[in-house]
């Protein structure tokens, strides 16, 4: 398994020329068949404060926040050495809540899908 971190970010680029599938196919090539992408956007979207969903949030709804998941992840989550999506690093308590409606998003959207998070030591 390998985690991306910064090294090949997904930012909504082109995805064919992106660094992400270059990355990807790389290790793929190398035998690894598990790749945890980083994607700006998710990025983003864990650093928002006490959750995503509804009103004067970023999404009006669960079905709107999965229908940006589904579009945000359609072509890298094909790739055969997908695994996963990094959110950010060690959140803290006021970020659980839209952590948890972005994991739950992803996983309606790609049921196996892994999510990663490293809690902050406390």
């Amino acid at each position: 398994m390998l985690m991306s971190g910064c090294i090949a970010t997904y930012y909504g680029e082109e995805w064919q020329t992106s660094m992400c599938k270059q990355v990807m196919d790389t290790v793929y090539e190398a035998g690894i068949d598990k790749y945890i992408v980083g994607d700006q956007a998710f990025y983003e979207l864990s650093c928002e404060r006490d959750g995503i969903i509804g009103e004067g949030k970023k999404f009006a709804s669960e079905k709107e926040l999965d229908e940006f998941v589904a579009d945000r992840i359609k072509d890298y989550s094909k790739h055969p050495a997908f695994y996963g999506i990094y959110l950010k690093d060690e959140p803290h308590y006021y970020l659980f809540k839209s952590f948890g409606q972005i994991a739950r998003s992803l996983k309606r959207v790609c049921p196996k899908i892994y999510v990663y998070c490293n809690l902050l030591p406390l």
